[in-house]
């Protein structure tokens, strides 16, 4: 759909340029936000269903916080809700709002490696021929 109004109503400087404004936000900016929202209303029913499962465990009122915060920390990134709640600044035109707004989505998106490189970590890769070959160990058959 971009494609073709931009070539059809916009077809300018290499398509590097916006000069007709609304085709971007028709076609780009308004789909992107509609499945932020979709995401965000995702986010909140599963959130929802963690604190209604929390409250009828048997644990602690500490330890069920803590779980629902570490939780809520994975489905954070993982649902895009920081860009629904950052979303005024992805539009800014402002260079030093642009670089706050790299730097929050960053930090947003860790959540969701940092588990992911724990895990590898936990892995033996000593065992694993591949593995060797990948970082350039020599193998020998025996």
């Amino acid at each position: 759909m971009w494609a073709t109004l931009r070539a059809t109503l916009d077809d300018t400087h290499c398509w590097t340029v916006n000069n007709v404004q609304w085709i971007f936000w028709v076609s780009i900016r308004a789909p992107v936000a509609i499945s932020n929202l979709i995401n965000f209303s995702f986010f909140l029913n599963v959130v929802r269903v963690l604190i209604l499962k929390l409250r009828s465990s048997i644990s602690a009122e500490s330890m069920k916080y803590r779980k629902l915060g570490k939780s809520t920390l994975v489905l954070v990134p993982l649902f895009g809700v920081h860009y629904f709640v950052l979303w005024g600044l992805s539009t800014s035109t402002n260079t030093y709002v642009e670089l706050v707004w790299l730097f929050l989505d960053q930090v947003f998106a860790s959540f969701q490696v940092g588990p992911q490189i724990k895990r590898l970590s936990q892995i033996n890769y000593t065992l694993n021929p591949m593995f060797l070959c990948l970082i350039g160990a020599s193998i020998t058959m025996r």
